[in-house]
């Protein structure tokens, strides 16, 4: 009687702990699940700052694009100029012109 009562009592605390492990697996899981979900949303929330900042450097490449095109322009002009003026001085220099 002694075995069978001691038997059960080992059952019994068994049954509880495996009760609580239970319980703790199942708090485990909802954490799981709302640690998930945050990190989704922190994603989200990431992904969507990453393309705005993206669109703003291609709107400052798109601008420093047009000032380097508009600095090229300038610059042929004026190398243009100083060639016709450095052939005009010689021209004048050498009597090619009156």
């Amino acid at each position: 009687m002694n075995i069978e009562f001691h038997l059960k009592e080992i059952l019994t605390r068994l049954e509880t702990k495996v009760d609580k492990i239970s319980e703790d697996v199942s708090d485990i899981k909802t954490n799981l699940v709302r640690v998930e979900a945050e990190l989704k949303g922190d994603l989200v929330r990431v992904e969507a700052e990453l393309k705005g900042e993206i669109r703003v450097l291609d709107e400052k490449i798109d601008g420093i694009a047009k000032r380097v095109d508009t600095q090229e322009f300038i610059n042929r002009g004026v190398v243009i100029g100083l060639v016709l003026a450095i052939l005009g001085g010689f021209a004048k220099i050498f009597g090619f012109v009156s």
